[in-house]
């Protein structure tokens, strides 16, 4: 509860200052609804309170593990790809010869 007064009082009063009751009742009334049902809490795993409340908390973290893999997958896919195509930049490159033959030189010399 105290959590929430600070928050409260820093997201809410401190910036919006209220000049009347009506103002007050409307901005709290907009900020409780901002909290529970779409600000992200850290300390219940970075998911709204109703959300943790009515038992969509596993399936979230679920879902971020899911996309996490994925995106883990495609990076590593990329870097696989990019030293693939590295890989056949360097094989693409042929030595060039520029020995000299000596006989020749001399005779152009």
């Amino acid at each position: 509860l105290e959590r929430f007064h600070q928050s409260y009082k820093r997201e809410c009063v401190r910036p919006k200052t209220p000049l009347s009751l009506d103002d007050a009742k409307r901005e709290t009334e907009k900020y409780v609804n901002h909290y529970n049902n779409e600000r992200l809490h850290g300390a219940i795993g970075y998911v709204t309170p109703v959300d943790k409340l009515e038992g969509r908390a596993q399936l979230i973290f679920d879902e971020r593990k899911r996309k996490l893999a994925a995106a883990q997958e495609r990076r590593k896919t990329k870097k696989s790809s990019r030293l693939v195509e590295e890989q056949n930049r360097s094989n693409d490159m042929k030595p060039i010869d520029i020995s000299i033959d000596t006989e020749e030189s001399l005779a152009a010399g």
